[in-house]
């Protein structure tokens, strides 16, 4: 492994990215550079306005392994942690409901690949189903506070020696010290500028953050295709929302949309209603930074001042980093 690695971008992936690598038994040196770090709210810094949650939602073998990963490694994180008070995780009970059957439900729910490790995973009985709703499942999941675990991966980071750096670039190649062989570009939308990948896009999201924790994150899949969805965010909130509009980038709050997520997910959380009415604290609008042909993980030999380096591509992930 060489001895000076850069990180370039500072979300969950590029913060993950960096800890694994100064986790391993080479200890190279790291230094992470990014425009904005944890405790920064910017519309071009995705992560601190994700949900957020646990649920393996890919058909790609690939990234099925990497999220039963993600999950046993933050059961075993939760085992020895102070729970969502350092970490922003926090086990949870899950509900997902199904409005009409779908390639999903059939054959017993055989789709759900992630039913066989998951905590508590069984299939609701008829009589626990809400009114309109044909089928669903209920295990145990992980709420995430994505600020409190960002703040949680760069102090584990800063523990094992990282170097900050805050500041754009303008290529990848400027990464490139006289030291520095591999820079891992962890840019999310970034990458559509800097690695020149046009299929690189956002999906806007649209979500509502109101008071009061909810008891269970809850999924409803309607006939529409539309997902009502209930996000406790430990320690701060509830998440509710949430709208996936593709390639849509404009910046602006739909009011309309607001109300309607409001009012939908008064049947999935009555326990956070005052007066029969939500507390809200703000609406908010994120950019999953998707990529056509799903994520790039790939390594892209480049030469700088006249010596072989490497590029690795570590983006693409929309909605499920």
């Amino acid at each position: 492994m060489p001895d000076h690695i850069v990180v370039l971008g500072a979300g969950v992936i590029g913060l993950q990215t960096a800890l694994h690598l100064l986790r391993t038994s080479q200890r190279p040196q790291v230094t992470l550079i990014a425009a904005h770090f944890p405790g920064d709210w910017s519309l071009s810094y995705t992560s601190p306005r994700a949900g957020a949650h646990w649920r393996s939602q890919s058909a790609d073998p690939f990234v099925q392994r990497a999220d039963r990963e993600t999950y046993e490694s933050w059961l075993s994180l939760c085992s020895h942690a102070p729970a969502a008070a350092e970490t922003g995780l926090a086990l949870t009970p899950s509900y997902y409901y199904w409005e009409e059957h779908t390639d999903e439900t059939v054959d017993d729910f055989k789709a759900l690949v992630w039913k066989h490790y998951v905590k508590d995973f069984r299939v609701l009985e008829s009589q626990e189903l809400p009114d309109g709703v044909c089928c669903g499942v209920q295990y145990t999941t992980f709420a995430i506070n994505p600020v409190r675990y960002m703040h949680y991966l760069l102090e584990r980071c800063r523990e094992l020696g990282v170097v900050t750096v805050r500041g754009e670039v303008a290529s990848l190649e400027e990464c490139f010290g006289t030291d520095v062989d591999v820079v891992v570009n962890c840019t999310g939308m970034g990458a559509r500028i800097l690695a020149g990948d046009e299929k690189v896009y956002p999906i806007k999201g649209q979500t509502v953050l109101v008071r009061g924790e909810c008891r269970a994150v809850k999924f409803r899949k309607t006939k529409s295709g539309w997902q009502d969805a209930v996000l406790r965010r430990p320690g701060e909130g509830t998440i509710l929302g949430v709208s996936k509009d593709k390639d849509d980038w404009s910046d602006n709050v739909d009011l309309d949309l607001t109300e309607m997520i409001l009012e939908r997910c008064k049947l999935l959380a009555p326990e956070l209603l005052v007066d029969g009415k939500f507390d809200v604290i703000q609406s908010q609008i994120g950019r999953r930074p998707a990529r056509k042909g799903g994520i790039r993980i790939e390594i892209e030999p480049v030469n700088v001042g006249g010596r072989e380096r490497i590029i690795c591509h570590h983006y693409g992930h929309g909605g499920t980093g």
